[in-house]
């Protein structure tokens, strides 16, 4: 990649100018180098940026704990879903060295390192894929509410299906494999075996419905699903 000036883990240092790309994660928008020459002094000169950093930790990992400790006295707690997307989000720090201190008051995600934590459910969903579309929706600012129709192709076992269902909305949920049991029986949940790709436009209007939102988990590749959405999204 043009511009890369060094890779350390997931962090990827760049001289080129910020660009929104998509797939990143998160985005350290406005990167400061500070020196330090304490474990005080590290604390010190990011609050009096800003008050929320969330630490990337690369190296020094117990100086850098001992940072975090001075630099944040609340730590975040996991959000309950659905939740109103956070306004402010907090900004990112790092070690480069014992006395340099990586950080950006600014990043692309209001999670901390890009990294969304909700209470999870130990007992409702049959795997941990829901926390998936948990974020996506939380990110979109909107949920599946009562009265629209869903489609959820490449549902098994029913992580997603299970979350559609919890918003009050009915899913129709598609995929070769069976759904959990636990999931097919919830109520407004339909289930169809079958291969998502071989749907047709015309079968996305059930009983008079229209789709209100088609959901994919579907492991292919992307050109295929890219396919796939021009030919099964409904009409306007």
């Amino acid at each position: 990649m043009d511009g890369v000036i060094s890779v350390r883990d997931q962090l990827i240092l760049s001289s080129e100018p910020f660009v929104n790309a998509h797939w990143a994660q998160n985005i350290w928008k406005n990167p400061l180098i500070l020196s330090i020459d304490s474990i005080n002094d590290a604390a010190k000169k990011p609050k009096g940026i800003q008050r929320n950093w969330s630490l990337y930790s690369l190296m020094l990992h117990r100086r850098a704990k001992l940072i975090e400790e001075k630099l944040n006295s609340n730590k975040p707690r996991p959000m309950q879903f659905p939740t109103t997307f956070p306004i402010k989000g907090s900004g990112s720090w790092c070690l480069l060295d014992e006395n340099t201190l990586l950080a950006s008051s600014n990043c692309s995600s209001p999670f901390p390192n890009g990294q969304p934590a909700f209470i999870e459910d130990k007992k409702g969903p049959p795997n941990q894929a829901y926390l998936k579309l948990y974020e996506a929706l939380t990110l979109a600012g909107k949920t599946p509410k009562a009265g629209e129709f869903c489609i959820d192709i490449g549902s098994s076992p029913g992580g997603w299906t299970w979350v559609i269902q919890k918003c009050g909305a009915d899913v129709l949920s598609v995929d070769r494999s069976s759904l959990d049991k636990k999931i097919s029986s919830l109520k407004g949940v339909s289930f169809e075996k079958r291969d998502a790709f071989s749907l047709l436009p015309k079968e996305f209007e059930k009983d008079g419905k229209k789709v209100d939102w088609l959901f994919s988990d579907v492991i292919c590749y992307p050109e295929k699903l890219y396919n796939c959405l021009l030919y099964t999204s409904p009409s306007p």
